[in-house]
């Protein structure tokens, strides 16, 4: 079973300042949105029956639920991404952001919560070099018997 979107067509709608006439565009889209959503935050967010997952604050879910409509409504609304439109003498021009589609811009980016460990990637661990007598400090590594030397910024204490 699919899972649902992050918000609903009748919260679409309610924010949205003119008319959705096209209400399967519309949830096609915030389904788009909510499975990008997911994909960046490493969550789901809301079970197949819409329960909201375990851990998760209302606050994070009303933030995720904003951001969805936000990406929904990009792209409803400027579907060719434009950011400039021109008739006869009368031209308009919409923000950048405005013409970057089924996306999260670095702002939406920013919002959404992302669960921690939920998505590989690369990384750098800082590790300082001391010449002074002090004790060894070994950090575990995950799946490993092995532990890494490291000694905290600043350190000694």
């Amino acid at each position: 079973m699919a899972l649902p979107p992050l918000a609903n067509l009748t919260e679409f709608i309610a924010r949205e300042p003119g008319d959705v006439s096209n209400t399967e565009r519309a949830a096609a889209i915030l389904a788009a949105a909510s499975a990008l959503i997911r994909a960046h935050t490493g969550r789901v967010w809301v079970d197949a029956s819409g329960e909201i997952e375990a851990g998760v604050t209302e606050v994070q879910r009303e933030t995720v639920r904003s951001v969805c409509l936000q990406v929904t409504s990009r792209v409803y609304n400027n579907p060719l991404g434009s950011t400039q439109q021109s008739t006869g003498p009368f031209s308009r021009s919409v923000a950048a952001w405005a013409a970057q589609g089924l996306s999260l811009t670095d702002e939406d980016k920013a919002q959404l919560p992302v669960a921690s460990g939920a998505r590989p990637a690369l990384w750098t661990q800082a590790t300082t070099r001391c010449e002074d007598d002090l004790p060894d400090i070994y950090l575990d590594v995950a799946g490993s018997t092995e532990s890494i030397p490291h000694a905290p910024r600043g350190y000694p204490w």
